[in-house]
């Protein structure tokens, strides 16, 4: 079930002449969308999304605001992020075609968006007495996905099928799980004390990191569909 290695690493990726740099998504050509920091260290700080495409960064600013980051981007170069407002609430935005829609689910305190597929659904999670996963069609239409019992579960990546990975957590623990056609299946790694999923690919494998029990480091997994 687990994987840690692979065959070889690319350079550092790091936003010339900033702080740090945060990837977060990549689709299927190999772009990749993240997050970096400006400013001194030490001093006032501003996050600000960005793309990197065939070796050129471009940055993907929500207009007005200090904090923006993008976590997830599909193959026909739709990405989706968050932006924090002035007065420190958490929104999602969708970024197509150069426009920037602002993404909240309604009557939310704060929304938070993380994944979205070929077909333009989202997948996030949304704070209302509790937190609450969400899909979000590309119509604009929002349904809640909720696993009973979970105190939290955010749905962090779509694929075009539907299914959803993320995790949530319960009184024995947190858990990745899959969720495909209303049908849930948990995903513990074996001597793990947290499970995260964090993508999923059209077959329904998952990837996502571990906390190890014994070292307390935080590894990765991918867990193939049989």
């Amino acid at each position: 079930m687990a994987s840690c290695c692979r065959t070889a690493l690319s350079p550092a990726i790091d936003v010339p002449g900033h702080l740090q740099t945060a990837p977060r998504g990549i689709n299927e050509r190999g772009d990749i969308v993240g997050q970096y920091d400006d400013g001194p260290i030490g001093g006032q700080t501003s996050t600000h999304g960005f793309l990197l495409r065939h070796g050129e960064f471009q940055t993907s600013d929500f207009p007005g605001v200090a904090f923006a980051g993008v976590f997830g981007i599909n193959n026909p170069g739709e990405m989706v992020g968050n932006i924090i407002d002035d007065g420190g609430i958490n929104h999602g935005f969708l970024l197509q075609d150069g426009v920037f829609t602002k993404i909240d689910v309604p009557g939310a305190a704060q929304t938070f968006a993380f994944g979205i597929n070929d077909i333009g659904e989202i997948v996030g999670f949304y704070i209302l007495q509790g937190v609450h996963g969400y899909l979000r069609t590309k119509d604009g239409q929002f349904f809640t996905v909720d696993i009973p019992g979970a105190l939290a579960r955010p749905p962090r990546g779509i694929n075009d099928r539907g299914s959803t990975t993320g995790q949530y957590t319960n009184a024995s623990g947190t858990h990745a799980f899959v969720m495909s056609s209303g049908d849930l299946t948990t995903i513990d790694v074996p001597g793990a004390s947290a499970t995260f999923g964090r993508g999923i690919n059209h077959r329904d494998d998952v990837t996502g990191n571990f906390t190890d029990a014994v070292t307390r480091r935080t590894r990765g997994f991918l867990a193939t569909n049989p």
